[in-house]
């Protein structure tokens, strides 16, 4: 269940079977981790250049950026939250 929707049943027991997205938002790169929540250790990662860059190649212009820009925030907010779904589709999908 997730925000109150069913998306699927397993059968069987899956009880022991817990996984988590660690995720690490650099200024170049985005990191995303698959960990086996049970034991600790890493599935899968995926990592891939972090789409704000064209907004600013580090930290202080992009943070320029939403304030030179009256949606600048939400831009930036909606670019990360997009590709960190992609990512984390991605590492699902290749993991089953």
């Amino acid at each position: 269940i997730f925000k109150d929707n069913l998306w699927k049943i397993e059968a069987g027991n899956t009880e022991s079977k817990n996984f988590g997205i660690a995720a690490d938002i650099g200024t170049t790169t985005l990191v995303c981790y698959l960990v086996d929540l049970s034991n600790g250790k890493t599935i899968d990662v995926e990592a891939q250049v972090n789409k704000q860059r064209p907004y600013g190649a580090d930290v202080i212009s992009r943070i320029s950026y939403t304030i030179e820009n009256a949606n600048g925030t939400q831009i930036l907010r909606n670019i990360i939250i997009n590709q960190l779904n992609s990512v984390v589709k991605m590492l699902c999908s290749r993991n089953h």
